[in-house]
């Protein structure tokens, strides 16, 4: 794997990559901070051109929210909606991402909730 960004003198690696490929080789790391697919199965309806479905977003991918868990010795953070939450391990605590727009979901009904992003 190759660090996305890498400073020796202060012991600093980042990687940029799929979560599915990065964490089984990854070794034990401060901290793991992953964004992984809702399992909405979402496909937008707000553009005229329609994208097809997220792929590999029909189901939480739980496994690989422990195994991110595991490699941290600090902390993991994981993102997820607002209906994710009760599927997440118990968190200590939540970050609540403000967005101040639209993000993607249902347009027509309480959008506020996708207004929003939660780290736990």
């Amino acid at each position: 794997m190759t660090p996305y960004y890498e400073d020796i003198k202060r012991g600093i690696q980042l990687y940029n990559m799929d979560a599915r490929e990065a964490l089984p080789q990854l070794p034990m790391v401060d901290i793991v901070i992953i964004d992984p697919p809702f399992g909405m199965n979402f496909r937008s309806n707000h553009r005229i051109v329609k994208y097809d479905h997220i792929i590999g977003d029909d189901n939480l991918p739980r496994d690989l929210i422990d195994m991110a868990i595991t490699k941290a010795r600090r902390a993991a953070y994981c993102f997820c909606r607002w209906d994710n939450l009760a599927d997440m391990p118990k968190p200590t605590s939540v970050i609540v991402w403000v967005k101040n727009n639209w993000s993607m979901g249902d347009l027509e009904h309480d959008h506020w909730r996708h207004e929003v992003e939660f780290l736990f």
